[in-house]
């Protein structure tokens, strides 16, 4: 099933086109989606570090809960740095007089966030 919601969403969603508004390459586009993926990435890896701590618990050992704070300052990182990019973005199509920048105006990233952290549970 994975493979199946993958192989549909990475040819229906991903590549070039998403990174050529009207037609012309941009590379903070580009910047933004790989700052999102590894936002994403992150946000993973806490999740896991997380799991650990619980089944570690559950199983009445001791848990060092470290790797765990670590996984999630560097995923906190990670958010920062695509909200930034995000930022740059925005400044890059106003200056270009780009259409259709409400959408980023206007993205709830707390939303965002969270449709990032279970994304497999949609489509």
């Amino acid at each position: 099933m994975y493979r199946t919601f993958y192989r549909r969403y990475s040819e229906d969603q991903m590549g070039g086109v998403n990174h050529q508004p009207c037609g012309k390459p941009l590379p903070y586009s580009t910047e933004m989606s790989k700052r999102l993926s590894l936002a994403h990435i992150g946000i993973e890896i806490a999740n896991v570090a997380l799991e650990d701590v619980l089944l570690s618990e559950l199983a009445g050992r001791t848990t060092n809960v470290r790797p765990f704070e670590n996984a999630l300052v560097a995923a906190h990182a990670q958010i920062d740095d695509f909200q930034e990019s995000v930022r740059i973005l925005i400044d890059v199509l106003k200056a270009d007089k780009y259409q259709e920048l409400e959408t980023l105006e206007q993205m709830d990233r707390g939303k965002t966030g969270g449709f990032l952290s279970c994304w497999w549970d949609y489509g």
